[in-house]
Formats: C-alpha cells, structure tokens, sequence
C-alpha cells in the first residue's frame, strides 16, 4: 500500500505582517483547487491548545519565562498529536500560522508591539 504523503506549510513573521492573511488566500486557494487541508496557527489549534493561547495573550498575567516556555511546548504538542499529524498522515496540506522558534530567541516588551505577542524564552536551557 502507498502511503499518502501530507505538505506542511508554515508561514513565520512579526505581528501584524501578514500571516493570517497569506495562510488563508493560500488555504483558499488549494481548497479550490480540489485539495484537502487543515488551516490551523499555533499557539492554538485545538481546544487546549486555544485554551493556552488565552493564557499567553492575557495582559493580566505574569507568566514566569520558563513557565512560558513550558506552556508553548504543551501546546504545541497538543496540537501536533491531535491535528498536525494525522493531517499529514492523512495526505492533507497543513497551513500553519507560526510553528518553529528562531535560533535565537527573542524577548521583546509586550508594549513594543502594542499586543502582548508570545514571546519566546531561554529558560529551557536553565532547565535542563
């Protein structure tokens, strides 16, 4: 038996640079063309994965950068063990608004973009 293959398709970027608009003109326009897909952002993406998000993005909050860290990765797997794979397992094209962190982590001040964007963090490496 052949085994479908999926395409995974990630658009990265800063706040406010298009992402969510590109993904979805993509996503739009596979689908039109006959394909099957899964338009999906990260964090978030299934329900406790978008339950995260929610702590994340609240301005209320205080999230210690280690604590934060740990919450991306929960919701990452979360999300890559509910959806991601067995979307691609299943041969469809995967459009996902973020996914990977850069090779260099940055740690700006949520008021530098006006939003409190996930931010990325070391603290794993104190961790380990």
């Amino acid at each position: 038996m052949k085994r479908a293959k999926g395409l995974f398709i990630v658009f990265e970027g800063p706040d406010k640079s298009g992402k969510s608009t590109q993904a979805r003109l993509l996503a739009d326009t596979l689908r039109g063309r006959g394909h099957e897909m899964l338009h999906t952002r990260e964090p978030g993406g299934t329900s406790v994965a978008e339950g995260v998000r929610k702590v994340l993005l609240d301005p209320a909050l205080s999230i210690d950068p280690l604590a934060e860290l740990f919450l991306y990765e929960a919701s990452r797997a979360q999300h890559t063990s509910e959806k991601i794979r067995p979307a691609l397992e299943a041969g469809k094209i995967v459009i996902s608004e973020r996914f990977t962190m850069p090779p260099t982590p940055t740690k700006a001040p949520p008021a530098a973009s006006g939003s409190r964007r996930p931010r990325r963090s070391t603290g794993s490496r104190r961790a380990a």
